[in-house]
Protein backbone atom coordinates (compact mmCIF):
# COMPACT_ATOMS: atom_id res chain seq x y z
CA UNK A 1 0.00 0.00 0.00
CA UNK A 2 1.30 3.00 -0.88
CA UNK A 3 1.45 6.34 1.49
CA UNK A 4 -2.81 7.15 1.62
CA UNK A 5 -4.04 9.95 -0.37
CA UNK A 6 -4.25 13.11 1.32
CA UNK A 7 -7.63 14.79 2.00
CA UNK A 8 -7.83 18.31 0.05
CA UNK A 9 -9.10 19.77 3.70
CA UNK A 10 -6.96 18.34 6.09
CA UNK A 11 -6.49 19.07 9.70
CA UNK A 12 -3.60 20.06 11.04
CA UNK A 13 -0.51 17.75 11.76
CA UNK A 14 -0.13 16.10 15.35
CA UNK A 15 3.45 16.29 16.26
CA UNK A 16 4.72 15.33 20.09
CA UNK A 17 8.54 15.47 21.37
CA UNK A 18 9.70 13.74 23.90
CA UNK A 19 13.47 13.58 25.67
CA UNK A 20 14.54 9.98 27.11
CA UNK A 21 17.24 9.01 28.80
CA UNK A 22 17.98 5.64 26.72
CA UNK A 23 19.64 4.95 23.96
CA UNK A 24 17.89 4.99 20.60
CA UNK A 25 18.17 1.35 20.36
CA UNK A 26 16.07 0.91 23.30
CA UNK A 27 13.37 3.46 22.46
CA UNK A 28 13.24 1.53 18.73
CA UNK A 29 13.02 -1.98 20.25
CA UNK A 30 10.46 -0.40 22.62
CA UNK A 31 8.43 0.89 19.88
CA UNK A 32 8.49 -2.14 17.28
CA UNK A 33 8.11 -5.35 20.18
CA UNK A 34 5.91 -7.32 18.79
CA UNK A 35 6.04 -9.97 21.32
CA UNK A 36 5.02 -8.10 24.98
CA UNK A 37 1.64 -6.74 26.05
CA UNK A 38 3.02 -3.29 26.94
CA UNK A 39 1.38 -1.73 30.12
CA UNK A 40 2.86 2.04 29.10
CA UNK A 41 0.60 1.56 25.82
CA UNK A 42 -2.35 0.62 27.50
CA UNK A 43 -1.97 -3.01 26.93
CA UNK A 44 -1.74 -2.82 23.61
CA UNK A 45 0.57 -5.62 21.57
CA UNK A 46 1.89 -4.49 18.14
CA UNK A 47 1.50 -7.92 15.21
CA UNK A 48 4.20 -6.66 12.68
CA UNK A 49 7.47 -7.72 11.62
CA UNK A 50 8.23 -4.03 11.03
CA UNK A 51 9.29 -4.20 7.27
CA UNK A 52 8.19 -2.22 4.52
CA UNK A 53 5.80 -3.53 3.31
CA UNK A 54 4.41 -5.68 6.13
CA UNK A 55 0.92 -5.17 7.95
CA UNK A 56 0.98 -3.65 11.32
CA UNK A 57 -2.17 -4.34 14.00
CA UNK A 58 -2.09 -2.80 17.35
CA UNK A 59 -4.06 -5.46 19.53
CA UNK A 60 -5.54 -4.68 22.63
CA UNK A 61 -7.79 -7.58 24.85
CA UNK A 62 -7.94 -9.67 21.62
CA UNK A 63 -9.34 -7.31 19.24
CA UNK A 64 -7.69 -4.91 16.82
CA UNK A 65 -7.71 -1.72 17.96
CA UNK A 66 -5.43 -0.43 14.59
CA UNK A 67 -4.72 -1.61 11.47
CA UNK A 68 -2.43 -0.27 8.79
CA UNK A 69 0.95 -0.97 6.61
CA UNK A 70 4.49 -0.31 7.23
CA UNK A 71 6.07 2.34 4.46
CA UNK A 72 9.48 2.74 5.91
CA UNK A 73 11.75 1.30 8.72
CA UNK A 74 15.15 2.36 9.27
CA UNK A 75 16.14 0.60 12.69
CA UNK A 76 17.00 2.83 15.12
CA UNK A 77 15.84 6.23 13.38
CA UNK A 78 12.91 6.57 11.93
CA UNK A 79 9.31 4.26 11.31
CA UNK A 80 6.39 5.16 9.11
CA UNK A 81 3.08 3.41 8.61
CA UNK A 82 -0.31 4.05 8.13
CA UNK A 83 -3.06 3.97 11.09
CA UNK A 84 -6.78 3.41 10.83
CA UNK A 85 -8.81 3.07 13.72
CA UNK A 86 -10.82 -0.42 13.89
CA UNK A 87 -14.46 -0.64 12.31
CA UNK A 88 -17.24 0.18 12.27
CA UNK A 89 -17.65 3.92 13.12
CA UNK A 90 -16.56 7.22 12.92
CA UNK A 91 -13.13 7.30 13.37
CA UNK A 92 -12.44 3.85 11.40
CA UNK A 93 -14.77 5.97 8.31
CA UNK A 94 -12.25 8.41 7.94
CA UNK A 95 -9.61 6.36 6.45
CA UNK A 96 -5.94 5.92 6.96
CA UNK A 97 -3.84 8.42 8.17
CA UNK A 98 -0.03 8.56 8.31
CA UNK A 99 2.23 8.31 11.68
CA UNK A 100 5.56 8.57 11.57
CA UNK A 101 8.49 8.11 14.67
CA UNK A 102 11.68 9.84 14.00
CA UNK A 103 14.50 8.83 16.29
CA UNK A 104 17.65 11.16 17.39
CA UNK A 105 20.46 11.61 19.74
CA UNK A 106 20.42 14.91 21.07
CA UNK A 107 23.46 15.25 23.28
CA UNK A 108 22.80 12.72 26.41
CA UNK A 109 19.04 12.18 25.06
CA UNK A 110 17.03 10.39 22.74
CA UNK A 111 14.28 12.57 21.01
CA UNK A 112 11.71 10.70 19.99
CA UNK A 113 9.56 13.04 17.62
CA UNK A 114 5.91 11.39 16.74
CA UNK A 115 4.22 13.03 13.48
CA UNK A 116 0.48 12.02 12.86
CA UNK A 117 -0.74 13.23 9.43
CA UNK A 118 -2.88 13.35 7.05
CA UNK A 119 -5.93 14.19 9.16
CA UNK A 120 -9.45 15.16 7.18
CA UNK A 121 -11.19 18.60 8.31
CA UNK A 122 -12.17 18.21 11.69
CA UNK A 123 -11.07 14.99 12.80
CA UNK A 124 -12.49 12.90 15.63
CA UNK A 125 -9.28 10.64 14.75
CA UNK A 126 -7.27 13.83 15.86
CA UNK A 127 -8.69 14.49 18.78
CA UNK A 128 -8.24 11.17 20.32
CA UNK A 129 -4.80 11.16 18.85
CA UNK A 130 -4.27 14.24 20.30
CA UNK A 131 -5.09 12.78 24.00
CA UNK A 132 -3.39 9.13 23.32
CA UNK A 133 -0.16 9.54 21.89
CA UNK A 134 0.87 11.98 24.64
CA UNK A 135 0.42 9.27 27.47
CA UNK A 136 1.07 6.77 25.38
CA UNK A 137 4.69 8.71 25.16
CA UNK A 138 5.04 9.99 28.47
CA UNK A 139 4.46 5.86 29.83
CA UNK A 140 7.42 4.48 27.20
CA UNK A 141 9.52 7.24 28.90
CA UNK A 142 8.59 6.14 31.85
CA UNK A 143 9.38 2.70 31.64
CA UNK A 144 12.63 3.39 29.48
CA UNK A 145 14.36 5.16 32.22
CA UNK A 146 13.27 2.99 34.98
CA UNK A 147 10.11 4.18 36.22
CA UNK A 148 6.43 2.17 37.08
CA UNK A 149 4.25 1.85 34.27
CA UNK A 150 1.67 4.66 33.84
CA UNK A 151 -1.88 2.21 34.18
CA UNK A 152 -4.11 2.98 31.30
CA UNK A 153 -6.61 6.07 32.30
CA UNK A 154 -9.79 5.35 30.27
CA UNK A 155 -10.79 9.14 30.70
CA UNK A 156 -7.37 10.00 28.88
CA UNK A 157 -8.54 7.81 25.46
CA UNK A 158 -12.24 9.25 25.46
CA UNK A 159 -11.54 12.88 25.43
Amino acid sequence: MPAPKLHAERDPDFVYVVYIAAPPEKVWAALTDNTTERVWWWNTRHDSDFKPGSPIRYIRNGNVDVEGEILEADPPNRLVYTFRTGGPGPQHDEGYTLVEHRIEVDGAWTKLTLIHSNFRRDSAVRRGVSNGWPAILSGLKTILEGGKPIPFVATAAKK
